[in-house]
């Protein structure tokens, strides 16, 4: 068993699942149910370093949405 992910621009992903070269099962997912089935098969630790790794980022991040106005809209419904 093959599975083929295509990512389209982060908006929807295509999965296929292809078994003896001949597409046995396919579906279209949102990018963030994606991901945490990425994650759902990652060992803990894994995802922890990552998250480790990440942290300036992170932190970049949550400094931008500190003011305010910032965090409203970070927190606005989508």
């Amino acid at each position: 068993m093959k599975i083929v992910t295509i990512i389209e621009e982060f908006n929807k992903i295509n999965v296929q699942r292809i078994e003896n070269g001949m597409v046995a099962g396919k579906r279209t997912i949102a990018f963030s149910d994606y991901v945490e089935s990425l994650m759902n098969v990652q060992p803990i630790d894994n995802i922890v370093a990552h998250f480790a790794s990440r942290i300036e980022d992170m932190k970049d991040f949550f400094e931008h949405i500190e003011t305010d106005s910032n965090l409203q809209t970070f927190f606005m419904p989508l």
